[in-house]
Order: structure tokens, then C-alpha cells, then sequence
């Protein structure tokens, strides 16, 4: 992982953290699966705890080139065993990761732990190793977890989806329901000056970049001007921050894209699960083609041995 931690390449002894987490996996009850958008978890929770289930088989996938989806969560049924045996059988490699913040599953140094630890383990099993990564919903993220486990993640992941208010409350923008725009332009400054913040921290992704809420989504052009985008691109060129292409989201635009490409800018693809299910891949092929996108574009994750 670039941006801020040490180099990521070096080899790492997991045996005694490994049995760490065996035990803090049996201790307790907290599932993954039950964190995502439920109630707080407990600040006395420690540790992250996996969920096992049976899980579709997946279809083959042709690819231009070689593809790694950066983006698929451990949650609603989806395993890193299945995240294995999903890379075997479609031919895109796959890279997985868990949400972090206060209120979900990753709140500490020994849940982070316990988390890769545990994940290490099972690739073990398959004799295969893909990137463990983090998704980072704090924007203070970096100051509970400690350099010593954070350098342990291959990548960390963000998204520009939730957002404080101006009381400090932090606001999840794709429940539209839940919160007014009184002023839109001076909303749309905040959120603009919001996405710089989380460009500006030590991260490998920004997930679904140039985002936007259902209220002002139809008017995208309007509020994501040239000027804005051009200050996006120029900051994730500077600091090494990929840009997604997510298969189910329409955020970014097909003219950021080109901008992005034009500037030097990295690409990633991702899927972002809620389960197992099998997700179209369709916006990828069509943004890599329409856009002229080549593999030299697209962001693999090394992983650490």
C-alpha cells in the first residue's frame, strides 16, 4: 500500500497473531454480517468474527486484459474462500476487504488483527493469496488504528458517501430520505471540499468518485463542473489514488473518465457486493472500451507475502 505507511512487500510471521484471532474468533458473537447499515456496534467489541455460507457458483468472464476487482466485501454470504473459487472460475482476480469506523465491523487494532489474521488463514487453505484490504468510513480513520497493523493491509479503500452535517453528525448521502439540501450550491461546496479531505488521506481507492446524492444526481453536469473534476483527477494523480469504475454505479461520468486517462490518472473496477450474488460486470467493459482504457490503466494490488 503506497500513500503514507510503509512498503507493503515485505514478509510478515503470522503464526502467534493467527492464534490471536482463532481464539477471539470463537469468543465472541458479533458477525460481520449483521454490522452494515444496523445499530453501532459496541465499543467494547474487539474483534472481527466471520460468516460462513453456501454460495452460488459464478460464470466465466471474458476480459480485454487482465482484471483485479478491488471492491468485494466479506458480508451476506461472501467468504474469502469464496472470493477464491469466485477468481478461479470467472478469470478476474479478487480483492477483498471489510468496513472500518466506529460503527462498523473494524473499530480497533485488535479487530483489524484479527481480521487479517483470520483471512490469512484461510488462504493458506487454498494455497492462494489475494489482497485483504480496508474499507475507511472515519475520516479520522488513521488515528485509532496503529502503523504497525495498518501497514499489514495491501489497500485501503474510501468512498465520499457519508458526510457530516454542520452540527458534526455524519450523514449517510445514499439514504436520501433521511436528510434535506436546504441550499444546494452551498451543499455542494461542502461535499466538494468533503471528496478533497478524503483524497488527501493515506488511501489506495477512492470508491465511486464524483458522487452524488438522489436530489441533486439528475443535475450532475451542473454540480460537478470541469473545474471541480479537474481538481479530483489532478489530486489523485498527485497522490496515487486509483479512481473507480464500479459495475453498478453510474458515478463516475463517462467525460471524467476521459479526463481522468487524459491526465494519467489510475483506474480501478470493482463490484461492491451487499452478498454473494453474481453482479454484471456490464459498466466496466463499457467504460474501458468507450473510454480507450489499457491494462496499464488499471490498478493491480501487489500482495504481501
Amino acid at each position: 500500500m503506497k500513500n503514507g505507511f510503509p512498503a507493503l512487500k515485505q514478509s510478515f510471521v503470522w503464526a502467534a497473531s493467527a492464534l490471536l484471532a482463532s481464539s477471539a474468533l470463537l469468543a465472541g458473537t458479533l458477525s460481520a454480517q449483521n454490522a452494515g447499515d444496523g445499530p453501532a456496534m459496541d465499543p467494547e467489541q474487539k474483534y472481527w468474527h466471520p460468516v460462513t455460507q453456501t454460495g452460488p457458483q459464478f460464470t466465466p468472464v471474458k476480459t480485454p486484459f487482465p482484471l483485479m476487482d478491488c471492491h468485494i466485501h466479506l458480508r451476506g454470504g461472501m467468504t474469502t474462500g469464496k472470493a477464491i473459487a469466485r477468481q478461479k472460475l470467472i478469470g478476474i482476480e479478487s480483492a477483498i476487504l471489510e468496513n472500518s469506523g466506529r460503527e462498523w465491523p473494524l473499530c480497533n487494532d485488535a479487530a483489524l488483527q484479527a481480521f487479517i489474521s483470520f483471512n490469512r488463514l484461510e488462504m493458506e487453505k487454498e494455497n492462494v493469496r489475494i489482497p485483504i484490504g480496508m474499507q475507511v468510513n472515519d475520516r479520522d480513520w488513521f488515528t485509532y488504528f496503529s502503523p504497525e497493523v495498518l501497514k499489514q493491509l495491501d489497500f485501503v479503500l474510501a468512498d465520499t458517501m457519508i458526510m457530516n452535517d454542520a452540527k458534526g453528525r455524519p450523514v449517510r448521502l445514499w439514504q436520501s430520505e433521511k436528510f434535506v439540501i436546504d441550499d444546494e450550491e452551498a451543499w455542494m461546496e461542502r461535499y466538494f471540499a468533503h471528496t478533497m479531505q478524503v483524497l488527501g488521506e493515506p488511501i489506495t481507492i477512492l470508491a465511486n468518485p464524483t458522487y452524488l446524492p438522489q436530489q441533486l444526481a439528475d443535475r450532475y453536469e451542473h454540480f460537478w463542473t470541469e473545474e471541480r473534476m479537474n481538481a479530483v483527477i489532478e489530486l489523485a494523480v498527485k497522490k496515487g489514488v486509483a479512481l473507480e469504475i464500479q459495475a453498478g454505479s453510474a458515478f463516475p461520468s463517462e467525460k471524467f473518465i476521459r479526463m481522468a486517462k487524459k491526465a494519467g490518472a489510475k483506474f480501478s473496477v470493482g463490484t461492491n457486493n451487499f452478498g454473494e450474488e453474481e453482479i454484471p460486470m456490464d459498466r466496466w467493459f463499457e467504460m474501458i472500451e468507450r473510454c480507450g482504457l489499457e491494462e496499464k490503466d488499471l490498478l493491480r494490488i501487489p500482495v504481501s507475502r
